[in-house]
């Protein structure tokens, strides 16, 4: 998802759900640079001390806490509300793990020149992410069947169009919420 190099275009218009994107195609790649740069300040104060500037530092705890997230190949989203996104990772299309990020419009400047191109205004109100924790077996199920619900319901509106909702079609989408016609 490409966006302008200047901040002043990229933060504002960036969604909870961007940020996350941004920072998840980062780490799949085996980088931790994009998260810590869309960490929020106060996140960076607990992970990346005793500046909130120690790149090292943060990687370091991305590779220890979060390991399956760089180990991941894929992953899926489901927006609860603003400023939190339920994560979905998989390798080799089996789920691995499930995480819950949540993000905060931030109002306090933090232009670090580590930042790059995501350095922040005062009082910019971008998103960034505050957290992350890992959800439960059971939040996992449930993030699963509401991603697949809403592939189904695209999937079928795409297809259907206006007729979607007819329950005649129901049988024209397999279990995995793929099109069998």
């Amino acid at each position: 998802m490409p966006y302008a190099a200047s901040h002043s275009d990229a933060g504002p218009r960036m969604t909870a759900v961007d940020i996350v994107r941004l920072q998840l195609d980062d780490l799949l790649k085996g980088s931790t640079l994009v998260a810590y740069q869309l960490a929020s300040p106060a996140n960076r104060r607990r992970t990346a001390s005793p500046t909130g500037y120690n790149r090292a530092k943060f990687r370091s705890m991305v590779m220890t806490s979060f390991a399956n997230m760089v180990d991941a190949d894929d992953y899926a989203l489901d927006y609860v509300r603003s400023g939190v996104v339920d994560v979905l990772l998989f390798k080799r299309e089996r789920l691995t793990a499930g995480y819950r990020f949540v993000l905060t419009r931030q109002t306090e400047a933090d232009d670090h020149a580590s930042l790059g191109e995501y350095r922040l205004p005062r009082k910019s109100q971008f998103w960034r992410t505050d957290r992350v924790t890992p959800l439960s077996a059971f939040a996992r199920e449930q993030t699963r069947e509401r991603i697949f619900r809403a592939r189904q319901e695209k999937l079928r509106k795409r297809c259907f169009g206006s007729s979607w909702q007819d329950t005649k079609l129901g049988h024209s989408f397999g279990e995995d919420a793929t099109h069998n016609l």
